[in-house]
């Protein structure tokens, strides 16, 4: 997969270079990979002309400025890239693997790593239709000089795979727009599971076993599921009431890790981490999309 602009040299002082005499995406400062190109053909237009072009396999630098006047770069200085690499495994059970390389860019990097992502999905497997990915465990994000990001997490509906793209893409974005400090991404690694169906419930009710007890105390709770196209689930498990509590009423919430994360966001507030490694412990610590929570 790959993105391309074709450009004119504009001027050349030993390794610097400066192109175009307009700007790519006015980026300002920035990390583009920077290639030769082959022009096949010009095609002139008193309206505009055009060129007619395609990169050169080998990159030759990078370009670390993207003005309104044009973009400036070095011949010699290598781009920051970020590696990726990704394993799909389907029904079949033989896992396809892919590898890939994006700029580093805290505005470009999550939407070219959304569009790659989503491209290997869909080659690899359908766009439309039931489907269930679990972003298995043992996929990270690496951060220099932080703990590894997990990123295992699982999805199913109509949607399973832009949401799964979209929540690697997003937390890119979250660590290379953090308010705290520059972060550099050194890799990420994804290990994807995928089937044709689609593996969601919906709770359809749940009750306590006890109407009255003292913190310390288990209090059993029961809770129905009803899967898609399946027969109800019912499951019973105890509830221990923490010892803090002052005597009242206790009010409980059952639901997915998103559910009951929109509703404690609802009534105690947004929460903001203090610094990056405070971000990256939250992000290690959001709840998962199969299993299911019950709040105080």
């Amino acid at each position: 997969m790959e993105f391309s602009a074709v450009g004119t040299v504009t001027y050349r002082n030993g390794d610097q270079i400066i192109g175009f005499g307009h700007p790519l995406l006015n980026l300002g400062p920035t990390a583009i990979p920077l290639a030769g190109a082959y022009v096949h053909s010009v095609l002139p237009s008193l309206e505009s002309s055009f060129k007619i072009a395609s990169p050169a396999e080998n990159e030759i630098g990078s370009i670390s400025q993207d003005r309104s006047v044009g973009v400036a770069g070095s011949i010699t200085v290598p781009p920051r890239l970020i590696p990726v690499r990704v394993e799909v495994t389907g029904s079949g059970g033989r896992p396809e693997r892919y590898s890939f390389d994006v700029m580093e860019d805290s505005f470009l990097t999550p939407y070219l790593l959304y569009a790659a992502l989503n491209g290997i999905l869909s080659s690899s497997q359908k766009d439309v239709g039931d489907a269930t990915l679990r972003i298995q465990e043992g996929s990270v994000m690496k951060v220099e000089g932080y703990d590894d990001i997990q990123l295992d997490n699982f999805f199913s509906g109509d949607y399973a795979a832009y949401y799964t793209s979209g929540t690697v893409a997003y937390i890119s974005l979250m660590i290379l727009n953090n308010e705290y400090n520059p972060a550099r991404i050194s890799g990420i690694n994804l290990n994807l599971a995928y089937t044709d169906e689609r593996r969601v419930a919906r709770v359809g009710g749940f009750w306590c076993g006890r109407e009255r007890g003292r913190p310390g105390d288990k209090v059993p709770l029961t809770v129905t599921l009803q899967p898609f196209r399946g027969k109800e689930i019912t499951r019973t498990f105890d509830l221990t009431i923490p010892d803090e509590l002052t005597p009242g009423k206790l009010f409980l919430q059952v639901g997915d890790g998103q559910t009951v994360s929109r509703k404690e966001e609802q009534s105690a507030g947004e929460f903001h981490p203090k610094d990056l490694a405070q971000l990256i412990w939250l992000i290690n610590h959001l709840r998962a999309n199969d299993k299911l929570y019950v709040i105080i």
